[in-house]
């Protein structure tokens, strides 16, 4: 997922492109018995001294179709893919997606059972809010008090395209320029591909995706390459083929009016999910957010060391500044490193609750004090706390950690 809007330094230097055009773990085909595709490729991040295209290139003419009469675009293939938009007709409301995917792939998402439901919108008022930030540019901020396990909104994407770039031809654009003017070209290639798609979408949503960060804008992205980049989720649900390619290079990344402009932080408030039959995703409170505070999802993994999660946060262009990182030690270190450890310890503590109920006290506690109690396993350990208690014949401390547990279990669905 690639959501950043830190305005921080630029991304670790290093070579953008593969020194061959072989299949390596950043390059690979594609092939299932309706689709044959020749290369799949990531680019990488960094900077590009020569970022000039070859003179003697010519973009390609990617058709658009005609508009139809229910306000959305005709669908039309190009290069294997096809355009189109769900839902198939204008959403007064502006709930639709423009989609570049293959046509089996389309099929697929097409016949889930149950699809085309509608968004599941939260109850209330709205809770949420875009604001401009004094270092992340635009955040979004909480306009009243939401509890853990709340919904606090719910949209379908503005754009989902492959998470790879998808050159058929790439093979002679390197032998032709290159292997760093032909992987310029590839991506100029590519743009012309993201620029049909969202060309498609109505003024509203094009200017709110393009009014979206852009941290590739020295590696060779074209623009809208750019934006995809920096700000979109993966979704696990929808890839080509009968199987996800290592490194996610068959999957699909989807790109929000408001899920990208949350930003990171080693300490995040937000959860989400991906619902095919409704091809929306809902964005919930891992815990409790007070009004006015920023809404966080981490773009690392949480239970990495700083310098990892530094490494991890470098191709967003982002220099998190939360309390983990700003006040990283060794010790905060090894409670993320090893706090799931830990808990799976639990089930063996519980065997002598009252020699051991201090260990999953201090479990909890270091879990708080690292921001990390909007993680599910959190779930577990207030859980296993509330057990002890019960084993312990202390009824009063059971029921005030199976009432925190029951209110973190919203989103961990545990069952015991």
């Amino acid at each position: 997922m690639k959501r950043g809007f830190l305005n921080s330094a630029k991304a670790k230097k290093e070579t953008l492109y593969p020194a061959a055009a072989a299949p390596s773990q950043e390059t690979a085909s594609v092939s299932h018995p309706s689709q044959k595709v020749e290369f799949v490729s990531k680019p990488r991040y960094g900077k590009v001294e020569n970022r000039e295209l070859p003179g003697d290139y010519t973009p390609s003419k990617i058709p658009m179709s005609d508009m139809q009469s229910n306000g959305v675009y005709k669908d039309h293939f190009v290069n294997g893919f096809v355009f189109t938009t769900i839902p198939p007709k204008r959403d007064p409301a502006g709930n639709n997606t423009e989609l570049l995917l293959h046509g089996p792939t389309k099929k697929k998402v097409l016949s889930t059972p149950g699809f085309l439901k509608p968004i599941p919108m939260p109850t209330g008022p709205v809770s949420y809010a875009l604001r401009s930030t004094p270092d992340m540019g635009f955040g979004c901020f909480a306009t009243r008090a939401i509890k853990a396990g709340d919904v606090i909104f719910a949209e379908r994407p503005l754009l989902l395209v492959p998470m790879g770039m998808h050159v058929p031809n790439r093979a002679q654009i390197y032998e032709r320029y290159g292997t760093h003017q032909g992987a310029l070209v590839a991506l100029a290639e590519w743009e012309k591909m993201l620029e049909v798609a969202v060309a498609r979408m109505t003024e509203e949503n094009r200017n709110a995706f393009m009014a979206l960060a852009n941290n590739h804008q020295e590696d060779g992205s074209g623009p809208i390459a750019g934006i995809v980049r920096t700000n979109g989720y993966m979704t696990d649900e929808i890839f080509d083929g009968p199987m996800k390619l290592p490194n996610n290079l068959n999957t699909y990344s989807a790109i929000l009016k408001i899920g990208s402009r949350i930003n990171h932080s080693c300490r995040p408030n937000v959860v989400h999910d991906f619902d095919l039959v409704s091809f929306s995703f809902s964005f919930k409170a891992s815990k409790d957010i007070a009004a006015g505070e920023q809404l966080f999802y981490s773009y690392c993994d949480v239970n990495a060391s700083a310098s990892v999660r530094r490494s991890q946060l470098a191709p967003y262009g982002v220099v998190c500044k939360c309390l983990s990182c700003i006040n990283a030690t060794p010790a905060s270190d090894k409670i993320r490193m090893e706090f799931n450890d830990r808990i799976n310890d639990c089930a063996k503590w519980i065997l002598d609750p009252r020699a051991n109920v201090h260990h999953a006290l201090k479990l909890r506690q270091d879990m708080v004090d690292e921001g990390l109690e909007g993680q599910l396993t959190y779930a577990y350990c207030v859980n296993f706390i509330s057990g002890f208690y019960l084993l312990m014949e202390e009824p009063i401390k059971a029921q005030r950690f199976q009432a925190e547990f029951e209110k973190y279990n919203r989103l961990a669905k545990l069952r015991f």
